[in-house]
């Protein structure tokens, strides 16, 4: 029946939607959970199921809109109660929806939450996804779209499946089109990637902290620097630390660098002297700015234009392409940053709470360095390093991460300590750049956006210490070089394309491959000119060979073809008539000389005509054979008729036919 077959293509649809909603966190799973049931009622149903009453499916949006509600309503952005409500609205859709009144608006609301969970979605598992979608579209159009079809114009009824070949070759054909279509089509923002609907921020640097924008981070495992230290006999894993922003201002959740720099502030790095470990580092991608230890005394900068700004970051122009590299000499005991301000001690939140904490964690220690340890080993102890958080959009980041979650990124770990710090009367910085890296020997380190990491300056005793609350768990650390060859390894090189050449393919990424094009068209025009008539010489004697190829194989007699020219001249036919008559006249001047053998001599016949004329099956090579020796025992035997005669003209010598 069509609306069964309708009906379980709906519920492998649901099905594959539901799982891809949950694996990427799209929806929260009680919300996919009814969706789920639904599906599987669908596919294992054997008659079609009616839509629910009317007043019932009033009832239950009634019912949808109160979960909604309770389920964190707009606490946690737009998109996520929008796709709770979605999700919940397809599972009462969904029953009874093989109906013709009812299959477009389930196949939109499929269509809706596909696209949100593709959306949402940064694995490269996806593809694997979107090859199993695509195939399942293709194969259900080849059932349904012909079921459709015959029943408008009659004769319609369920069929199998399409040929694996048709299948296949529209896979194949729909991504050959897409990845082009991927690459010239303009980059637009996701509209999941900023709301609490399970995308997934990349890891890596960030400028400005947004706390609320964190959501559930995706490491990512793209090169970003590579540090050599020079004259170095062993490498400490504390020298492993780069700054590229120094952030004062805490306001909403956000922390922000300074625009504005104090007269007497400045930071030389260009003109001071020379620190007691030099290291040659190296950006890997595109960047605005250097990434230096927090020690550095002296900066040799790349072949371009550099300067620092008002948070002490010393800056590059972003239109310089990677690899950029440069030199620093630095002294891995201090910390070379501007003096504190009264911005390094505000507080935009409850003190009071937050000298609650504060005080617990310091006990009775008095002394200004014992209390900030004292602080960081509470926080590393009493709460949990989580990649995965999110907040409410109304609430403090800081004081939900404090009192209400007590789990969250690095970021979580050290905006907390520095408001704590600063609830203290210490003051402090939120300071975020990369930590750790992969250890390639002989002194050279690979530091990937996964080692991206936020730690606290609090300036003590007339200096500043470095700090970091963060458990151990959660502080990127030193690798061994020997991962490079691990399957561990490959995954994460694997990851790190993905997340270059699709999460973050950029407009200026799109620019940059059609610039690249055009230039290697300018550069080799007169060869892709040459390349081109070559090509299409090759192609025109690949068709003409490909012709006389099929003329040759037309002209040449098939098997059974020249077992008939045989049988004819035995019945004496000579060459020249032959190559006039046509088969029914042979076959009239053969019959009336058979009698035992008529039946396999028209079978012979009737088969040379369906593999001529009609391109049909070669027939079975022994029952020719066997027809054919049968037809020419009879025909060798003597005549018993003196004037046997044919229809045509009698078969024997050229002067008798004419």
């Amino acid at each position: 029946m069509p609306q069964v077959l309708w009906q379980r293509w709906f519920g492998v649809g649901a099905l594959a939607v539901a799982l891809l909603l949950s694996l990427a966190g799209a929806v929260a799973l009680p919300f996919v959970l009814p969706m789920l049931v639904v599906a599987l009622v669908l596919i294992a149903k054997p008659r079609p199921l009616k839509p629910l009453p009317s007043w019932l499916e009033n009832l239950l949006a009634l019912v949808i809109v109160a979960a909604v509600a309770a389920g964190g309503g707009l606490r946690f952005g737009v998109m996520r109660p929008v796709a709770n409500l979605l999700v919940l609205l397809t599972a009462v859709r969904l029953w009874g929806g093989a109906e013709k009144t009812r299959r477009a608006t389930v196949l939109l609301l499929l269509a809706m939450l596909n696209a949100a969970g593709i959306a949402s979605s940064t694995h490269p598992a996806l593809v694997g996804y979107l090859v199993a979608l695509l195939v399942g579209v293709v194969v259900a159009a080849g059932q349904l779209v012909p079921l459709e079809l015959g029943q408008r114009f009659g004769g319609g009824s369920p069929r199998g499946l399409p040929p694996a070949r048709l299948v296949a070759g529209t896979t194949v054909l729909a991504f050959l089109v897409a990845a082009p279509l991927f690459v010239l089509f303009p980059r637009l923002r996701s509209p999941f990637a900023a709301s609490g609907l399970g995308a997934r921020p990349v890891s890596g640097f960030r400028e400005a902290v947004s706390l609320h924008q964190l959501g559930d981070i995706k490491i990512s495992r793209r090169p970003m620097l590579r540090v050599r230290f020079l004259k170095a006999d062993q490498v400490q894993p504390h020298w492993l630390r780069f700054a590229g922003a120094t952030l004062s201002h805490y306001r909403a959740g956000r922390w922000l660098e300074s625009r504005k720099q104090r007269a007497g502030e400045e930071v030389n790095f260009f003109a001071g002297p020379e620190g007691p470990v030099k290291a040659e580092i190296t950006l890997e991608q595109s960047s605005d700015r250097l990434f230096l230890p927090p020690g550095t005394r002296q900066v040799v900068p790349p072949d371009a234009e550099v300067w620092v700004d008002g948070a002490g970051a010393v800056r590059i122009p972003r239109s310089l392409e990677p690899p950029i590299s440069f030199r620093v000499s630095f002294d891995p005991g201090v910390v070379n940053t501007r003096p504190p301000g009264p911005e390094d001690l505000a507080v935009t939140v409850s003190r009071q709470a937050l000298r609650r904490v504060a005080r617990e964690a310091m006990g009775n220690a008095r002394d200004p360095l014992r209390r900030a340890q004292a602080l960081e080993e509470y926080l590393q102890r009493r709460y949990r390093y989580s990649t995965s958080t999110a907040v409410p959009l109304r609430a403090d980041p800081v004081e939900w991460f404090l009192f209400t979650a007590r789990e969250g990124h690095c970021e979580f770990f050290a905006s907390a300590m520095v408001l704590l710090l600063r609830a203290e009367g210490i003051p402090a910085r939120l300071q975020t750049g990369f930590a750790g890296g992969q250890d390639l020997g002989g002194g050279e380190f690979l530091l990937r956006d996964a080692n991206a990491h936020a730690w606290v300056l609090a300036y003590i005793g007339d200096r500043w210490w470095i700090f970091d609350p963060t458990p151990p768990e959660g502080r990127p650390g030193t690798e061994s070089g020997t991962e490079a060859v691990s399957l561990r390894a490959l995954w994460a090189n694997l990851e790190g394309f993905w997340d270059r050449w699709v999460i973050t393919f950029s407009l200026a990424d799109q620019l940059e491959v059609l610039v690249s094009l055009w230039s290697a068209v300018r550069s080799a025009g007169r060869w892709l000119a040459l390349l081109a008539v070559a090509l299409l010489v090759v192609a025109a004697a690949w068709l003409l060979w490909r012709q006389r190829g099929r003329q040759k194989r037309r002209a040449a007699p098939s098997e059974l073809g020249v077992l008939l020219w045989r049988l004819a001249q035995e019945a004496g036919w000579d060459e020249e008539s032959l190559a006039r008559a046509t088969p029914s006249q042979v076959l009239d001047s053969l019959l009336p000389r058979l009698s035992s053998s008529r039946e396999a001599c028209l079978w012979l016949f009737q088969a040379h005509e369906r593999a001529l004329y009609a391109a049909g099956a070669t027939p079975p090579r022994r029952r020719v054979w066997a027809s054919f020796r049968e037809v020419l025992r009879e025909l060798r035997r003597p005549l018993r008729e003196v004037g046997h005669t044919t229809s045509g003209p009698a078969p024997g010598s050229k002067a008798k036919r004419e």
